[in-house]
């Protein structure tokens, strides 16, 4: 499973959150970013009552440097692996009352 996510090049990493569906058992798969490792995202819950939740997954910068978008692959790890939304948060770094692309 793969998706391009844009991202803020001035980042200084990315939080990744997903909307899985926890009814399909515990959930863990190796994530790579632009075909280089960046670790395994595992959801050990289950709960077939309370079916939808979010989890988070983060980047290290070092990966991301420089970059407006990544492409993110998900190798499932035995068992299910549910994506219903995706998103990628920037980390960044902003003076109070700065505004994105405002020059310094």
């Amino acid at each position: 499973m793969e998706r391009v996510l844009k991202i803020d090049p001035a980042n200084a990493g990315v939080r990744l959150r997903r909307v899985l569906d926890q009814s399909l058992g515990p959930q863990g798969a190796e994530v790579s970013v632009d075909g280089a490792p960046a670790g395994v995202w595992y959801d050990p819950d289950r709960n077939p009552w309370k079916r939808l939740a979010e989890s988070d997954f983060e980047i290290a910068p070092a990966l991301l440097r420089g970059k407006s978008s990544i492409r993110v692959d998900f190798t499932p790890r035995g068992g299910s692996w549910s994506i219903g939304e995706l998103r990628a948060f920037s980390h960044v770094e902003r003076l109070i009352g700065e505004s994105p692309g405002k020059e310094k």
